[in-house]
């Protein structure tokens, strides 16, 4: 049987597994029991056990359970949490999923048919329903107040009541970063609704109520064959979605798999992309190789979805005529649906020029190259039109996602090890042993120590003996602490205003070079900590704009002296676990580093940044990604003599003279510094002092020397933070700087 097709079905199991649905027998026959056990039970249904476990709340019989089940030890469900010492016992509570302190990657770790999620309920099979609850509590007055047979958690939607009219609704829970299955689409979400009047058909049909109290096992018996009757449902009323906008992926890609194989695609468009192909593919099908099918698809695909194309035309070029009076013939490339700021530029080209753009295609016309050429040549030049259309197009842009001046990785990665350092960022991050399997658990301090060996073991196969400190850039400067006491804290804008006068540097553009942002270093979860950073990413990408999107020299260099006086680069802070033995560690985080290969470390060191810094680098999908997608389509529907060029070239940012991967500019151990001028009066490089400079002559070195003249060899270093731009007034040059404070010193 197909695996799509089982996958589909094991979610579907899933999603009814996840559902919570209503009804006071329940409650009742739960009831029953605490009677006869001795429990008191209130008029009030708020206090049952069965409205309070939904809701995440302990009953006392839960209470009374438990501590006999531990030995008078809790009378609360455990499990293991993180610490900076290894994972440790802790009270299972609806207060650590949900709320303000809540932590999303946990909650997202314990979601049902998880392994954390599995152990707990086979750990305690008994609280199942409470479980539930504490995961994903429904308030007691909903639940109380809801008939019976209703719905009140499906998948990732929860039950809720609209405050501005008073009627219920299923609202979304808030998705993590890191779930990317979702149970149902956003774009089928009104299934529930037709799920909610199956099951009340259902129980109207099946259910006699009056029978409920004469015979025990009569409700269970007919509940437990709704909830399995559930998953035919389900699959049903999505089946019956087909050729609607509410249709279920599943049932796209599957169907686009049989026209052309084009289901793989799905996952790069956009679902309004998606749809309309999905909607009119059996119509582009049957007007195969068609002007207004090529012209349905680029208006429908590859515009919304930012994708150019041109179209390639012959030209007679008048002004160049052969002996023979015949015009020259060329071909020029012009855009079909629009040109945006990173298409390549159109320009003329020789017939040979088109004819090998289109080697990747059609590969053995390279053969008769020459003959071709003069034979399309002649054809055009004996044309009684000037303009010819052809069938080969192009789509050529340049990805430029990457082409910033700070990546967002780079970011990222020194506000975790300047945000562990602080103490201030908590949450856990959720790894695989790349062996075992298993998921486990760290606080974001070990996830970055073990960050750190990895990246050393795998990259470069270096086994580190303790754990080092590290060395971060591009970190806002605090106003009242550092954690360095050789970095200043932010200087005020009076300071930097005292440096330099007001004709040089205008009072409006030393504020907006400094900026008014303000770091938040206080983190409760991985979540909100890429939240906050991706902030701090902003501001530094405008601070770097600002700074070189000015036509005078001297202006660019205050602007970019006072933007640096805001940030930290260089600078080197202690982790809290610093010094410590790595062999020590790895026993008391119970991992064995000989388990693991090389490559082992390296696929690890990835999943470690995705997961620490809440980042998940496939939710932005590459937009070369998105182009071969798109050609694709247009590719299948078009004539088999169209040739479709992909002519795409990404661009990635260089970082200290050369440019590399997202983990080469943190070195073995240290963290670099960006490639950045500056017009500084006063520098410390090695605990020397340089001389006040001017940068309308030249950038001046310690005893006032010309650095254009002298050997750079004398500041070699193998701890060398980066590479600096020094300015002379004969030629640039570049130096190691070893401590790049970026304050003044003539105070």
């Amino acid at each position: 049987m197909d695996t799509t097709f089982d996958a589909y079905r094991d979610k579907t199991l899933l999603l009814v597994q996840s559902m919570v649905i209503k009804h006071q027998h329940h409650a009742t026959a739960i009831n029953n029991k605490l009677r006869r056990l001795g429990y008191r039970i209130d008029s009030d249904p708020r206090t049952w056990k069965y409205y309070l476990n939904i809701a995440g709340i302990y009953h006392a019989y839960d209470k009374d359970l438990l501590l006999s089940k531990s030995d008078q030890q809790s009378e609360y469900m455990q499990i293991k949490v993180a610490s900076d010492e290894g994972p440790v016992s802790a009270d299972f509570v609806k207060e650590m999923f949900n709320g303000e302190n809540a932590d999303p990657a946990m909650a997202n770790e314990y979601k049902y048919g998880t392994q954390y999620h599995t152990e707990l309920i086979n750990k305690y099979p008994e609280f199942l329903t409470l479980i539930q609850g504490i995961l994903n509590p429904i308030d007691v007055s909903l639940s109380t107040t809801s008939y019976d047979g209703d719905i009140l958690l499906i998948g990732d939607y929860i039950k809720d009541i609209n405050v501005l009219n008073g009627k219920p609704y299923f609202r979304k829970i808030n998705p993590s970063v890191f779930d990317i299955d979702d149970l149902i689409e956003d774009h089928e979400a009104d299934i529930i609704y037709d799920i909610q009047q199956w099951i009340y058909l259902f129980l109207k049909r099946w259910i006699n109520h009056e029978y409920v109290p004469i015979e025990d096992l009569y409700f269970p018996t007919k509940w437990g064959t709704m909830v399995s009757c559930l998953i035919g449902a389900i699959m049903n009323i999505r089946l019956s979605q087909i050729k609607t906008n509410k249709v279920c992926t599943f049932h796209i890609k599957s169907y686009l798999d049989s026209r052309n194989g084009l289901g793989q695609y799905v996952a790069n468009l956009n679902i309004k992309e998606i749809l309309w192909l999905y909607r009119n593919i059996d119509w582009l099908s049957l007007h195969h190789g068609e002007t207004k099918t090529f012209e349905m698809i680029l208006n429908n695909i590859l515009t919304p979805s930012g994708i150019p194309l041109s179209a390639y035309e012959l030209i007679h070029d008048n002004d160049k005529i052969h002996d023979d009076e015949r015009p020259l013939i060329q071909a020029r490339s012009m855009g079909l649906n629009f040109n945006p700021q990173n298409v390549v530029g159109a320009r003329r080209y020789s017939i040979k020029e088109v004819i090998e753009a289109q080697e990747a295609i059609a590969p053995y016309n390279a053969k008769d190259l020459d003959q071709d050429a003069h034979r399309i040549e002649l054809t055009g030049s004996r044309a009684t039109r000037s303009h010819l259309k052809t069938k080969v197009l192009e789509s050529g842009l340049i990805d430029l996602t990457n082409y910033i001046p700070y990546q967002l990785e780079d970011v990222l990665a020194n506000y975790w090890a300047y945000s562990v350092a602080r103490g201030t960022y908590k949450g856990t991050a959720f790894f695989t042993h790349p062996r075992t399997k298993e998921r486990l658990q760290f606080t974001m301090l070990n996830t970055l120590v073990l960050l750190i060996y990895a990246y050393n073991k795998g990259q470069y196969d270096i086994d580190l003996e303790k754990i080092p400190p590290v060395h971060v850039r591009g970190i806002f400067r605090e106003t009242n602490r550092t954690l360095n006491p050789n970095f200043r804290v932010r200087p005020t804008f009076a300071e930097l205003r005292s440096k330099i006068d007001r004709v040089s540097f205008p009072d409006q553009e030393l504020a907006k070079a400094m900026g008014r942002f303000t770091p938040i270093y206080e983190h409760r979860n991985s979540t909100e900590f890429f939240e906050h950073v991706s902030d701090a990413w902003d501001e530094l990408n405008r601070q770097y704009r600002y700074s070189e999107n000015c036509p005078y020299i001297n202006r660019s260099a205050y602007r970019n002296w006072a933007s640096r006086n805001t940030q930290w680069n260089g600078m080197e802070v202690d982790l809290p676990n610093t010094g410590r033995n790595y062999s020590d560690w790895f026993s008391s985080m119970n991992l064995n580093p000989s388990d693991f290969e090389r490559v082992d470390w390296l696929n690890l060191m990835t999943e470690l940044f995705l997961y620490g810094t809440g980042f998940r680098e496939n939710v932005n999908r590459s937009l070369r990604d998105v182009q071969r997608a798109c050609l694709s389509i247009l590719s299948a529907f078009s004539s088999y003599s169209t040739h479709v060029i992909n002519d795409s070239e990404t661009y990635l940012p260089v970082h200290n003279g050369s440019s590399g991967d997202k983990f080469d500019d943190y070195g073995v151990v240290d963290l670099s510094v960006i490639n950045v001028v500056s017009d500084e009066s006063n520098y410390t490089i090695m605990g020397e002092r340089i001389s006040s400079v001017y940068p309308t002559e030249f950038y001046g070195a310690p005893n006032n020397e010309d650095l254009s003249e002298r050997s750079l060899t004398t500041y070699e270093n193998p701890n060398v933070l980066g590479s600096y731009a020094i300015k002379s007034i004969r030629e640039p040059i570049f130096m190691d700087i070893h401590c790049a404070d970026y304050i003044l010193l003539d105070e």
